[in-house]
């Protein structure tokens, strides 16, 4: 019988870390959304890229980064992609979707500090190379170069 009470102390020790797990990751999610939104700033004060960048602040969990055409240094043109960052808080996860048809899932996990953290795969990476991942080919799409 030494076994139900391991499986009921496992089962509860899941428990205990998906419930602590849910107490952190909304604080992860506010730190990608300032990434984001910082990130954003900075492609439209470099001056070096040749596409119109905005994006929303987080609402109902839901962040959009939007590129445009430009047709002159100020002036937006068409859109050329809508990218979209949701917090699933259900699934614990990031999905971000992209205009052009492609999405991903981000899971969010605790880390060997405690910490609410991005999973690449089975990779913790930090927020800031979460953003290059999931922007860097909006703002500098390979076809675009030549």
């Amino acid at each position: 019988m030494g076994w139900i009470t391991k499986a009921s102390n496992e089962r509860n020790a899941a428990r205990q870390q998906r419930d602590l797990l849910a107490q952190k990751a909304p604080a992860l999610w506010d730190n990608i959304c300032r990434d984001i939104e910082e990130t954003v700033k900075e492609y439209g004060r470099s001056g070096g890229g040749e596409f119109i960048v905005e994006s929303t602040g987080p609402a109902n969990h839901t962040i959009w980064v939007w590129v445009f055409e430009s047709k002159t240094p100020r002036e937006k043109g068409p859109e050329r992609e809508r990218v979209t960052f949701s917090f699933n808080q259900e699934k614990l996860a990031v999905e971000v979707n992209s205009s052009l048809g492609t999405s991903k899932v981000f899971l969010i996990a605790l880390n060997a500090a405690g910490n609410a953290c991005l999973m690449d795969g089975n990779k913790e990476i930090p927020v800031d190379k979460f953003t290059e991942i999931t922007l860097r080919d909006a703002f500098f799409p390979t076809s675009a170069s030549g």
